[in-house]
């Protein structure tokens, strides 16, 4: 009879171990394993995200500091554009300019006579562009205005010498002035040598205006309407 207790008990330590066993085995297998299976994919996605968090900053930071320098080291300084010099009425200025061909403007008024009848006054804004590539200065006068006149004195002499009437002497005024004011609103431009074109403004601005002073054979002259002709000043 102890034999057998002995051996109930043998028996009930044995299935109570072996309990112990295999519920260890099953916790290990469905339980601490899947947890630390769970545990290691979440360190692996989070390990990207710091990855790339650091990256992008490190990426800004970078941008960041070599724009600045980018800009620095490809910016050019901007040439300002020559500026016209204003002579407003006065012809000393515009001559000085065209001493060196500096770009300059001048609103002129010339007299002259024609027939040794008419006295012609014109107004006209001339203006430097330059030197070109070959060295000559870029001349051009653009007429504003003409007004034809005769004086009293002219015409009692016209009268005397031709034998005229003061009608007469009218109607070729006024076919004389139509006939200059198509010249209104046009502008000749002329290349011209620096020194020819001093030379030629100096006597023009005491009184002796002439356009073959400027010595000229590649002029260009354009009407109040457009049209464009080539022209030497010799002749024109």
């Amino acid at each position: 009879m102890k034999s057998r207790n002995g051996f109930a008990a043998a028996l009930v330590i044995f299935l109570v171990i072996a309990l112990v066993v295999v519920g260890g085995i099953l916790y290990v297998h469905y339980v601490y394993l899947p947890k630390m299976a769970a545990q290691n994919s979440n360190i692996n996605q989070s390990v990207p995200i710091t990855s790339s968090s650091t990256t992008d900053t490190v990426s800004s930071n970078t941008t960041s500091s070599t724009t600045p320098t980018s800009i620095v080291a490809t910016s050019t300084p901007i040439q300002p554009a020559i500026e016209a010099r204003q002579c407003v009425a006065s012809m000393n200025c515009f001559i000085a300019a065209a001493q060196t061909c500096t770009p300059a403007t001048v609103e002129w008024t010339s007299t002259s006579t024609l027939f040794q009848v008419f006295t012609q006054t014109s107004q006209a804004q001339l203006k430097l562009g330059g030197l070109n590539s070959a060295g000559a200065c870029s001349f051009s006068d653009h007429v504003n205005s003409l007004t034809l006149s005769i004086t009293p004195q002219n015409e009692q002499e016209w009268e005397s010498a031709q034998g005229v009437t003061a009608a007469q002497i009218q109607q070729q005024l006024q076919a004389t002035q139509a006939q200059e004011q198509s010249s209104v609103g046009s502008t000749l431009t002329c290349p011209v040598v620096p020194k020819t074109l001093v030379q030629a403004l100096t006597a023009w601005s005491n009184g002796a205006f002439s356009f073959s002073d400027l010595n000229s054979e590649n002029c260009i002259v354009v009407s109040a309407t457009g049209t464009k002709a080539y022209v030497s000043t010799s002749n024109y």
